[in-house]
């Protein structure tokens, strides 16, 4: 398996049927980046999205990317994503957002800034990705379900089953870490239906929770639940379950 081309992109998220993205490459100005380390686990990072973008010469056209992270240059605002029409990371201006639409139900935000800024750290506090959980806490979650989901996605399938797996390791994670606040299991995994993270965001996230042994934990048993859950464990999915079982031996 190639992974420095696994690497550099994302796995394509599925599409819901009554979802049609128009994939016209336009002639517009969005910047072709380098590859670029992250600086930290974004709440936007995997997640998967349809932008629908307007060109500095009035163009408009559809993208289907895989967030990567937000950034301030001056005062405009600019996501950072692999966008799947182009095959390569690009830099949009969030300000040149028309609207966002939610892949895998085709649910539709008509105001690209209005969406994002609810991953701006100044308004963190008002946003429901808190989940009742301290923001360390938050981290934790979204590297674990970053790990899974990758783990889950990696043969280009995400299996309803798959999902159930993952709602039963949320509820182990409220319990195991004791936390107080009522898990809200429907936004959390509405939130992770929308991930579609790449070989970075994986060891990334992988990273952040291998010294947790609550968590490790709770990873290990996770991964096998979730790629045997709809009874076919595929070669894809062996892989990246061996690699992590590896990695984390190392430790």
């Amino acid at each position: 398996m190639d992974l420095t081309s696994l690497f550099r992109k994302a796995v394509s998220p599925r599409l819901g049927p009554q979802l049609t993205v128009t994939l016209e490459i336009a002639s517009d100005d969005d910047e072709l980046i380098s590859e670029e380390r992250y600086a930290g686990l974004d709440t936007v990072t995997g997640l998967a999205l349809v932008v629908e973008y307007v060109s500095a010469s009035g163009e408009t056209s559809q993208r289907l990317v895989t967030c990567r992270s937000l950034s301030l240059r001056g005062e405009v605002l600019y996501l950072s994503a692999f966008c799947h029409v182009r095959k390569s990371l690009r830099s949009f201006r969030v300000d040149r957002v028309n609207a966002v639409i939610e892949p895998s139900t085709g649910e539709i935000f008509p105001d690209g800034r209005e969406f994002f800024r609810k991953f701006d750290p100044d308004h963190a506090a008002e946003s429901p990705l808190h989940w009742g959980l301290h923001p360390r806490l938050r981290a934790d979650l979204i590297a674990l379900l970053t790990v899974l989901i990758f783990v889950a996605r990696c043969d280009k399938q995400y299996h309803p089953l798959e999902r159930e797996a993952l709602e039963a390791i949320l509820v182990k994670f409220w319990m195991h870490l004791e936390i107080r606040s009522e898990p809200d299991i429907d936004d959390i995994l509405a939130y992770s239906d929308r991930l579609a993270p790449d070989g970075e965001a994986f060891w990334l996230s992988l990273n952040r929770i291998r010294n947790d042994p609550k968590i490790v934990a709770l990873l290990k048993s996770g991964m096998r639940g979730v790629v045997e859950a709809d009874g076919v464990v595929k070669a894809e999915e062996f892989y990246w379950v061996t690699q992590v079982e590896e990695s984390l031996a190392d430790d």
